[in-house]
């Protein structure tokens, strides 16, 4: 494991330099500013960024975690299995050996093979589950699709962020 170092203050450029990039803090009256952060990257695969466990879900904030996650899986082209967007394709037969086997998708085409369907929605439903502190105990499915689970974390923790927000709204 290694640990990179960012804090950049403009996204596309630090997009450019690195594949896991997530803020801390979306702050400061809704500039894009980005502020330094250890992401933990296992750089001898291409498994999905860990954040730092004082940055993961913790039931508490949603709203932040909820924006790490979008952006680390817009990076990486994951974005549509993270929404439920890309559907798993039903598998095909293998060619005949005579027949050049089909040429690998981009991971934001719409049309993956099935085999790269389950390596990408694999990656996407690790990203969710490894930066969660209790992925069971906060009500995640982890035996579905990355879609799945994030939109079961995503209806009970924007419900709650909502009315977290209107409580706080009406106490001012």
């Amino acid at each position: 494991m290694t640990s990179r170092v960012f804090g950049f203050p403009d996204l596309e450029m630090a997009l450019m330099l690195s594949d896991a990039l997530v803020p801390i803090h979306a702050g400061d009256g809704g500039a894009r500013r980005f502020y330094n952060c250890t992401v933990s990257n296992n750089t001898s695969s291409n498994g999905p960024p860990t954040f730092p466990e004082e940055i993961q879900l913790d039931g508490t904030n949603f709203v932040h975690f909820e924006n790490r996650v979008m952006i680390a899986a817009q990076a990486r082209g994951a974005r549509g299995y993270l929404e439920g967007e890309i559907l798993k394709p039903e598998p095909v037969k293998a060619p005949p050996m005579d027949e050049k086997p089909a040429e690998t998708t981009a991971w934001t085409s719409r049309n993956p093979s099935a085999e790269e369907w389950d390596l990408r929605d694999a990656w996407t439903l690790g990203l969710i589950i490894y930066n969660c502190r209790n992925p069971v105990g906060l009500g995640i499915k982890t035996d579905s699709t990355a879609g799945q689970a994030w939109t079961s974390l995503t209806k009970v923790y924007r419900a709650v962020s909502d009315l977290t927000a209107m409580g706080a709204e009406n106490a001012l």
